[in-house]
């Protein structure tokens, strides 16, 4: 039964925001929705304002981070143009990149899945580098790129940074404050993770006012519905809802690890909401292979050279993570 199936594999809230849903159907009947949405979002830039600290000129709206990171390659990426990711991380860089006609040049992150900010400083001088993306905290490792970094990245070099900030409200370690300082910074963030609304797939990008006027020519004028607009509205007007959540994710994450840990899974640091597993070898794809014949979905990185041991674990709800976790623990010790 389709319905039964329990995904854990797409970093979402297991939260119904069902408060901005209720206040939704209230409103139902005054949305005009035989017309378009304002082109510019200026209501939900407005309420941005307050919640990031930064002025209304300084974002772009979007439907989802995806398109963040689509309007980007568009911008500033052309055929041949060479872009540097710190890998393993987020595929979409690469596939935006390469939709543009532009060239990937993969940088390992370190041991501990750091990136390797003096190799990206030197490739890029060396091989004239459009545009880096790196990702903070990362997917799927969970670490943060750390500030000091992404400063010594900014002062050396005069191309495109793109910092994907998608689990921020986890990490709670955003570069947006730099973006008046540092005019080839891009922040990329999304109300599909901590907010609780991945299905109305709304995201925005912080930058400099003249970064944000040339994302504003390439920018699809309508990608948004009114319907979408107001829930991500409603949700910033209610952020002690969505800071309980998040509290109650890392709680129930730390949790988690603790029992991983004592049944001898080895877990890596995050700071998200989802758990990075390692397995001893060749066991990562049979436990991913026996969890989905019940209906459990993790996202299987045996793909990726360094993580083809590892399983990614979207934390859920109490009872859902004890059911995986049970069956885990159980399939590694069979």
């Amino acid at each position: 039964d389709i319905n039964k199936i329990k995904r854990f594999d797409t970093n979402t809230s297991p939260y119904n925001p069902e408060y901005v849903l209720d206040k939704l159907k209230g409103e139902l009947n005054n949305l005009i929705v035989n017309q378009y949405p304002d082109t510019s979002y200026l209501d939900i830039r407005e309420k941005l304002v307050k919640y990031t600290s930064l002025k209304k000129e300084n974002m772009v709206i979007t439907c989802g981070a995806d398109e963040c990171l689509d309007i980007i390659s568009k911008t500033f990426i052309s055929d041949k143009d060479k872009a540097i990711i710190s890998t393993p991380t987020y595929s979409y860089f690469r596939i935006v990149t390469e939709i543009m006609g532009g060239q990937i040049i993969n940088i390992d992150r370190k041991n501990d899945f750091s990136d390797d900010i003096e190799k990206i400083i030197k490739i890029t001088l060396e091989e004239n580098v459009k545009i880096i993306f790196l990702c903070n905290p990362n997917n799927p490792t969970g670490n943060n790129v750390e500030k000091n970094d992404v400063i010594k990245l900014l002062n050396k070099v005069n191309c495109t940074v793109v910092v994907d900030e998608a689990y921020d409200e986890f990490a709670k370690n955003t570069f947006s404050k730099l973006i008046d300082k540092y005019k080839n910074l891009i922040i990329v963030r999304t109300f599909s993770k901590a907010f609780s609304l991945a299905g109305v797939r709304v995201g925005y990008i912080l930058a400099n006012e003249n970064t944000i006027n040339l994302l504003n020519k390439i920018r699809p004028p309508n990608s948004l519905s009114k319907i979408s607009l107001f829930l991500a509205e409603s949700i910033l007007e209610n952020l002690e809802i969505v800071e309980k959540w998040i509290n109650e994710i890392i709680t129930e994450k730390n949790r988690c690890e603790e029992i991983l840990k004592r049944n001898n899974i080895r877990t890596y640091k995050t700071n998200t909401n989802f758990i990075l597993m390692e397995f001893e070898k060749n066991k990562s794809q049979n436990i991913h292979k026996k969890l989905l014949n019940k209906g459990l979905v993790l996202r299987d990185l045996s793909s990726i050279e360094r993580l083809k041991n590892c399983l990614r674990f979207t934390i859920g709800l109490k009872d859902d993570n004890n059911q995986v976790i049970e069956e885990i623990v159980k399939l590694n010790n069979y």
